[in-house]
């Protein structure tokens, strides 16, 4: 029984601060950049909550978005 419970909490101690940094990496960093182009300088994005489509934005409106996306 000892070991059982000893388990446990080693898995509630690993467990439960891994999962507060995956949130938090989430909520902090929405998207997933997937390319960008060196002359234009416009970059690529795909948002977490719409994977299978790409969007392509300047890096000065992809930071206008995110600031509107923090506020809602």
């Amino acid at each position: 029984m000892n070991e059982l419970l000893s388990v446990l909490g080693l898995l509630m101690t690993v467990g439960g601060p891994t999962v507060l940094v995956v949130a938090s990496y989430r909520r902090a960093k929405p998207y997933k950049e997937v390319g960008h182009c060196l002359d234009t300088g416009m970059v690529k994005v795909r948002w977490r909550d719409d994977p299978k489509r790409t969007y392509i934005y300047t890096p000065d409106r992809l930071s206008d978005i995110l600031q509107g996306r923090a506020l809602r």
